[in-house]
């Protein structure tokens, strides 16, 4: 016998699925940040920046340094 889905079941799942999302997504991007730098020969650095009433992250990605001599 086959027993009915509560809604608190259902949200479980639900939850379980978004989270399992996020992880995925974060994974997917670590690997595509590290492929940009491959590609370009760059770096990446990762910052957490805030004020009093945010807080983001943000990637940055640099490359093609050329160093400049006015000699």
């Amino acid at each position: 016998m086959l027993m009915e889905e509560t809604p608190m079941t259902d949200d479980v799942r639900a939850e379980n699925e978004q989270k399992w999302q996020k992880a995925t997504n974060k994974v997917i991007a670590d690997d595509l940040v590290k492929n940009i730098e491959k590609l370009l020969g760059g770096k990446s650095t990762y910052y957490v920046c805030s004020d009093l009433k945010t807080m983001h992250k943000k990637i940055v990605i640099e490359y093609d340094h050329e160093v400049k001599c006015n000699h």
